[in-house]
Parts: structure tokens; sequence; C-alpha cells
């Protein structure tokens, strides 16, 4: 299995869109409290709170829409766009500054962005899957899935330690009171913590759009999905 899909292209696509993807947003996750405490000065957790739901709804909106769409306009397309919108709303985040209504604007445009790789990356990995079984003979969803799994679990504590490396290289001060928000921090401080909320997962989507766009599996996988069910006799 490992011979079989070290040695497929899209596999490693796939794979490497899913670890920026997945890293990036455990980055974004971990510095949230940060970001709304000690640069948008919020603390009583009204903002952090309002984030959190500007997040949410487009998530919710797009489980309705996500499949027909992909099913209209292929995974990759979509996905491609997504990736797009996310972008732009991880510029706007980060031009917002500490305006809590521009950065909820762009965090809003992220999450909607990010939508259809969250609803569409295991259909993706099922589609590489079948591709490497075609070429192969092989069927590699074991090992796939337990590379999948481990990126996904590993990505938190990984990420965590990322960020408190950056905070700790800006000279964040941990002893600073809350209720100081941003004057309680150097620029160092507050800029290390706006580009692991924003920036880092900005870049990442950006990675991701270059990746997925030349995804293009799907254009023969109807007729390699039928190859593998006749041999299968189905």
């Amino acid at each position: 299995q490992l011979k079989a899909v070290t040695g497929e292209k899209w596999w490693w696509i796939v794979i490497l869109f899913y670890l920026s993807f997945q890293w990036a947003g455990a980055v974004k996750n971990g510095s949230m409290v940060f970001f709304c405490q000690n640069v948008l000065n919020d603390s009583n957790g009204a903002a952090q709170a309002l984030l959190a739901v500007l997040g949410a709804i487009p998530m919710a909106i797009a489980a309705v829409v996500v499949v027909p769409l992909a099913n209209k306009f292929s995974k990759r397309m979509l996905c491609f766009a997504g990736m797009a919108i996310g972008v732009l709303g991880g510029v706007i985040a980060g031009l917002g500054g500490s305006n809590l209504a521009v950065v909820g604007v762009g965090v809003a445009l992220k999450c909607l962005g990010s939508s259809p790789a969250c609803y569409l990356i295991l259909a993706m990995l099922a589609d590489v899957i079948d591709h490497v079984e075609y070429k192969t003979g092989i069927r590699t969803d074991g090992l796939t899935m337990s590379i999948y799994s481990s990126i996904m679990v590993a990505g938190t504590p990984i990420c965590n330690a990322i960020f408190s490396a950056l905070l700790n290289g800006s000279g964040y001060d941990q002893n600073a009171s809350v209720a100081l928000g941003t004057a309680a921090q150097s620029a160092a401080a507050k800029s290390a913590i706006s580009v692991s909320y924003i920036w880092v997962e900005t870049v990442a989507y950006l990675v991701c759009a270059a990746l997925i766009f030349s995804f293009t599996i799907e254009k023969d996988l109807s007729a390699e999905q039928a190859e593998i069910a006749k041999r299968s006799g189905k």
C-alpha cells in the first residue's frame, strides 16, 4: 500500500492539501483567544463569541449547498473557489487590524471559503483511493485513512507548540493583565498573534488553492471506477 500511494502524484496533492488546511486551522484556533484579548482588546469574551458565531453560520449554510454545487461544477473547482474566497477573507481580516466589524467580515468569508474543503476532503481521498486501485490493483483505504487520521490528531498539539514558540520569540508577557488589552503587549507580540490567527491560514489557503487547481483526477474517474467494477465482476 505504501509503495502504491507514494508513487501517485494525486495522493501527494490531496494529502499535502489536507495537511496545510488542517494544521493552519489548528494554529488559528489555538491563537483565537490571544487575538481577541490582545488585538481586539476584548476582556469579557464578547469578541470571541462573535467570531465563533460568524465562523459557524457560513459553515452551517454551506452544508446544504456544497454537495449539489460539487456535483454541478466538480469538487476541484468548488474547493478552488472556496480557497480563493478564504484568501480574500483573510486579507480583509488582516487589514482590519483591531476593528472587530472588519475582522468579523473577513473571518466569516474565510469560514465560508473553507467549507467545501471541510465537507469534500473525504470524497477527494476516496477518488484518489479509486484511482490508485485502478492503476495498481491495490486498495489503499487502510493506510490512507491512517495517515489522514494522524494528520488530524497531531495537528492541535504540534501547532499549539508552534504558536507558543512564536509567542515566546515575540516577547509575549504571560503575566500581563487581560484587562489591559492591547496596551499589555508589545507590537511584536501582537504581530505574532495576528500572523497566527489570520495570516498563517490565509497563506495556507493560497497554497491549497494552487494544489487543488492541479487536482484533475475527476476527469477520467468515472471510466476508472467502471473498470474497477468490471474487474470485480460487479
